[in-house]
C-alpha cells in the first residue's frame, strides 16, 4: 500500500514521469509479490470478494472467512488515516505553515507548470525565451526548450542575453524529439519558429494548450556583426516583451485555480 501510494506521490510530484501504466505496474507487481510471499489464501488479495471466492472453491474454511474480511475492511479503514497523520507531521515537520491551508491547495501552489519553448535550432529563440519565462515567472513555470534540428548556440544570442545580465553560453541545446519520446506531460508547448516549422512539431501526450508566437530567426540575419547584433537585441527585446505580456495574462489565472480548490 505505501508503496503503490508512494509511486503516485512521486508521479504527481515528478509532473507524470512515472505514468499511468509505471503506477498500474508498480501495484501489480506489489500485489504478486505479497501473494507469492505470503499465500494465495490471505489479506494479500487487497479484496474481500477474493476471499469469498475462495471459500466458494472450498480453498478457505469457513471459520476463516469473518477474520480474513475484517482484517481487509481494517486494513482499507486504517491506511487513510494513517496516510493523513504522516502527512501533517511531515509537513509540520519541514514548514510550519504548510498545514494551514487545504492539503490539495499548497500541493497545488507548489507544483510548477511545465513549459516547452521549440524553435528549428534551439539555438537562440527558444533558449531566450526559456530563461525569460525562469527569470519573469519561474515561481509558476518551470520552463524547457528544444528544437526541431537542434544544432549549436548561437553566438549572436549568447552576446545579445549577457548585454543584459543572463548568460546562456553553457547551455546545451536538445531535439524536441528527444523530449516527445521521454513521455514527460507538459501543461504548454509553445513554438516560436515559422508557422511551417511549427507544423513539423510533434503532439506532445497530455499537453493542455499549445501556442505559436512567431519570430524572426537570428541565423537568419545578414550584414555585418553589429548589424546583425542589433537584430538579435531586437527579437530577443519582442521575445521578452512576448514572455511578459503572457506571464500577466496567465499567472493571475493560474494562482486563482489553484486557490478555488
Amino acid at each position: 500500500m505505501f508503496a503503490g501510494t508512494g509511486a503516485i506521490i512521486i508521479n504527481g510530484v515528478s509532473g507524470g514521469a512515472v505514468t499511468s501504466v509505471g503506477i498500474g505496474l508498480t501495484f501489480g507487481l506489489i500485489v504478486l509479490a505479497m501473494i507469492y510471499a505470503i499465500g494465495d489464501v490471505s489479506g494479500a488479495h487487497l479484496n474481500p470478494a477474493v476471499t469469498r471466492g475462495f471459500f466458494a472453491g472450498r480453498r478457505l474454511e469457513a471459520r476463516m472467512i469473518l477474520p480474513y474480511i475484517l482484517s481487509q475492511v481494517w486494513g482499507a479503514l486504517v491506511a487513510p488515516i494513517t496516510g493523513a497523520l504522516l502527512a501533517v507531521a511531515g509537513c509540520r515537520c519541514v514548514r510550519k505553515d504548510c498545514c494551514s491551508v487545504a492539503p490539495s491547495r499548497q500541493y497545488r501552489s507548489n507544483m510548477k507548470q511545465k513549459v516547452l519553448f521549440i524553435c528549428v535550432h534551439n539555438s537562440a529563440r527558444s533558449q531566450m525565451a526559456e530563461v525569460f519565462l525562469d527569470e519573469i515567472c519561474g515561481d509558476q513555470f518551470e520552463a524547457h526548450s528544444a528544437g526541431l534540428e537542434p544544432g549549436k548556440l548561437n553566438p549572436l544570442a549568447v552576446e545579445a542575453t549577457r548585454e543584459i545580465g543572463i548568460d546562456i553560453s553553457q547551455k546545451q541545446t536538445q531535439s524536441v524529439f528527444d523530449v516527445f519520446k521521454s513521455g514527460e506531460l507538459l501543461s504548454y508547448v509553445i513554438t516560436v519558429c515559422d508557422e511551417t516549422s511549427a507544423e513539423r512539431c510533434p503532439i506532445f501526450p497530455g499537453v493542455a494548450k499549445r501556442l505559436h508566437w512567431s519570430f524572426p530567426d537570428p541565423a537568419a540575419l545578414i550584414g555585418t556583426h553589429e548589424e546583425r547584433l542589433a537584430g538579435t537585441r531586437k527579437i530577443r527585446d519582442e521575445i521578452r516583451a512576448r514572455i511578459e505580456m503572457w506571464c500577466d495574462e496567465i499567472c493571475p489565472l493560474e494562482v486563482s485555480v489553484a486557490e478555488s480548490v
